[in-house]
């Protein structure tokens, strides 16, 4: 039908009738518009705006209840503050690339801002101040030169001298990392953190992360982590 046609018929009609068919088209042209409503418009209304923080630059949050009861429980003592730590030893043996390890902990301090974080007094609120970055490297104590017997007990105190370091969450991390070096092919590994970032359940999640982490490091690929 010529569209001279149409408008023809159009005008034959009945006022009443051209009044409902010019609600139709309006309510179809509405429709239309709204279906031309993409995702990626959508995405562009309700994107998220993303952080744009300096390397220097830290965040400021308010701590969790949590985390205040953890807190007050640290300041009644070294013994309260002692029982919020957690500790694992990590027997490594055969060859070790120990720059790789510490590689490896330094990319899961960055991925998990917890472990970027201390818990401090700011206008009288206790406030999580995370840094953008952590400056650390993996100590390594090595023990190659002392007897089996002496290494045993060295490796007994260093262990109860890590998990009973009082952790100040107002100036300190909230881990606790030492490699113990007892050969060429035998290294055990100290973790220690405070119960405030990591449970028994994330503690594994660490283990996971570190021998994914590593294995990419150690053969130069991707990881998957």
């Amino acid at each position: 039908m010529k569209a001279q046609d149409l408008a023809q018929r159009i005008a034959n009609l009945p006022p009443e009738k051209q009044a409902l068919l010019k609600l139709r088209l309006e309510q179809q042209q509405k429709a239309q518009a709204e279906s031309q409503f993409s995702d990626r418009d959508a995405a562009q209304i309700f994107k998220i705006p993303q952080r744009t923080l300096s390397d220097t630059q830290s965040e400021q949050f308010p701590v969790s209840f949590a985390q205040q009861r953890m807190w007050f429980q640290d300041t009644l003592g070294a013994n309260s503050a002692v029982a919020n730590n957690i500790s694992a030893t990590l027997k490594i043996t055969g060859s070790l690339q120990v720059t790789a390890l510490d590689r490896a902990l330094n990319a899961i301090l960055s991925r998990h801002a917890i472990l970027r974080t201390t818990i401090q007094t700011i206008d009288g609120e206790l406030m999580q101040v995370i840094a953008p970055q952590v400056d650390w490297k993996l100590p390594l104590i090595d023990l190659q030169s002392l007897t089996p017997n002496d290494q045993d007990e060295r490796v007994r105190s260093l262990i109860q001298e890590q998990g009973c370091q009082p952790i100040d969450l107002s100036k300190d991390w909230c881990w606790n990392f030492k490699l113990l070096q007892l050969g060429p092919k035998d290294h055990i590994l100290l973790a220690t953190f405070h119960h405030i970032a990591v449970d028994a359940w994330s503690f594994g999640v660490f283990f996971r992360e570190l021998s994914a982490l590593y294995g990419a490091l150690a053969q130069d690929r991707k990881s998957v982590v």
